[in-house]
């Protein structure tokens, strides 16, 4: 980590994020997910006083020159102080990312890169952008923790991983289901149901 980030760019200006200019491939989430970065206090215009550098992603396959696009940054150098943000689930860079930290959902266990990329969820289309009231000192109860019910695309070692904390009381992790030898789908469709 102490190679691919600058630390001196943070103690000189303080924390600042900058964010690149957005190509037209944008999702909405991510459109939103840019603009509340840029309305955030530690936003800067100004790339050089910034210690975090984003640079969004577009949708689609990645560009063949994007290797050659990145180097001409003015602020790239080799992908320090870099965060490369896609909010496309596990879609392939085509290219290394250097000394640039990826955050992306569900990312592949061979692209992730232990202790320095984040594996962001997956983003619903319809996320507020700013979050509700927060709940008083007497909100109801809930009755489940967590509940998930994801695309039937996760790997096997996911998949495993979900049924394990999967406890069917406030935990209900719920994978959608390839009918098959083994499969839960009725037992899943019921816990859901309920």
């Amino acid at each position: 980590m102490e190679t691919c980030f600058d630390f001196s760019r943070c103690r000189r200006h303080g924390f600042r994020v900058y964010v690149y200019p957005a190509g037209g491939r944008l999702s909405e989430p991510q459109r939103r997910a840019l603009r509340s970065l840029r309305g955030s206090r530690f936003y800067t215009p100004e790339p050089g006083r910034a210690c975090l550098l984003v640079l969004p992603l577009e949708r689609g396959p990645p560009s063949p020159d994007a290797r050659a696009r990145l180097a001409r940054l003015p602020h790239w150098d080799g992908g320090r102080n870099h965060l490369l943000l896609s909010l496309h689930r596990d879609r392939p860079l085509g290219f290394e990312p250097g000394r640039a930290l990826l955050a992306q959902p569900s990312l592949a266990a061979p692209r992730f890169r232990p202790r320095f990329d984040v594996s962001l969820p997956l983003v619903p289309r319809r996320l507020p952008q700013r979050g509700g009231a927060r709940p008083g000192p007497f909100a109801a109860p809930r009755r489940y923790l967590l509940v998930f019910k994801g695309p039937s695309g996760l790997g096997s070692e996911t998949r495993a991983a979900l049924h394990h904390l999967h406890n069917g009381r406030d935990l209900l992790l719920l994978p959608a289901c390839r009918p098959g030898p083994g499969a839960r789908c009725d037992r899943h469709a019921a816990d859901y149901a309920r």
